[in-house]
């Protein structure tokens, strides 16, 4: 008899607990929707970026290098990295082009207003070695990096190039964030920037690999908000974007790509107002919320109305496609 009381009893605490526990949420939901809906309403200032050192992975070309012009427009100094040598000084000379001729338009020196020149250096940033060996040289020569942004990213769908399309758009952001993360904590300042991809939430046909490692980087983008440190985490995910670049051999698409402008606009635009995460386009979350409720012979039905398809392509980058024996 004592037993089945103490068990009544612990079921009845167990009851009073989430009943308790779902007034709260409620509560908390609630005071989020109003907090959400006033920042949406009035803006908070943007945070001004001028004399921040901003190491921008991917700056080669598409998103990267845009953001690299754009955060430099902003008053940052900018770090260019991309294993590619070329593209990346081609970014850093168009910034420090535009930086000469401010100066000579002004007469204002770097030193009086925090605004640097670009600087580049060459990395696989899938290779922690060679990620530890940058940040030595970066904090050598600039002594600090405020702003990470982790935009490096691969699109081939390959199967024989699965692993590194993970090591490129997951496990980059890791060694990136131990060689630079910690420095940030130690003076409770900085902003860690995930670039990441519709795709994560939304997967497309054939980007198998890119959406599987992009979900698992919001996941990771998530832990880090969990932190007590005042670092800041912004994680963009991207609407595919029209970089120019023919690594596709077909992209059939029923909402338009976005201009790299657009994309780089819409992703420091959230950074100065220390938003954790951002959809480009803006609206993009609302409609996956409400397909995501539905039935899946529903959902199915209006997700073919969004329809994004892509045709994988070989590593050599020569058009082919790769049968994956995946049905699409």
């Amino acid at each position: 008899m004592t037993a089945v009381s103490g068990g009544a009893a612990a079921r009845c605490l167990q009851i009073i607990q989430l009943a308790t526990g779902t007034v709260s949420s409620v509560l908390q939901n609630a005071i989020v929707v109003i907090k959400s809906t006033y920042q949406l309403v009035w803006s908070r200032p943007a945070k001004s970026l001028v004399g921040e050192v901003v190491l921008i992975t991917g700056a080669g070309n598409g998103i990267g290098r845009q953001l690299a012009l754009e955060f430099w427009e902003q008053g940052g100094t900018v770090i260019c990295v991309d294993i590619d040598e070329e593209s990346n000084e081609f970014t850093a000379k168009a910034i420090n082009t535009r930086h000469r001729r401010r100066q000579e338009a002004t007469g204002i020196t770097t030193s009086q207003t925090g605004w640097g020149p670009a600087h580049a250096y060459t990395c696989d940033v899938t290779d922690r070695h060679q990620v530890a060996e940058l940040a030595q040289k970066v904090l050598k020569d600039l002594s600090r990096v405020d702003i990470l942004v982790n935009s490096a990213g691969n699109h081939v769908q390959a199967p024989e190039v699965f692993v590194d399309a993970v090591n490129v758009n997951l496990l980059s952001h890791f060694w990136t964030l131990l060689a630079f993360l910690p420095g940030m904590v130690e003076r409770n300042h900085g902003h860690v920037v995930a670039i990441s991809s519709a795709s994560g939430v939304s997967p497309p046909s054939n980007k198998v690999p890119y959406s599987a490692a992009t979900g698992l980087m919001e996941a990771l983008s998530q832990e880090l908000c969990l932190d007590d440190h005042d670092i800041k985490l912004t994680c963009a995910h991207v609407y595919f974007v029209d970089t120019g670049s023919e690594l596709l051999e077909l992209k059939n698409f029923r909402i338009p790509e976005l201009s790299p402008q657009r994309a780089a606009r819409d992703i420091i635009s959230a950074v100065q107002h220390n938003k954790n995460i951002v959809t480009v386009p803006r609206d993009l979350p609302f409609c996956q919320s409400v397909i995501r409720t539905m039935p899946w012979d529903m959902r199915d039905i209006w997700q073919e109305l969004f329809h994004v398809q892509l045709t994988p392509i070989t590593p050599s980058y020569q058009g082919e496609v790769v049968d994956d024996g995946i049905k699409t």
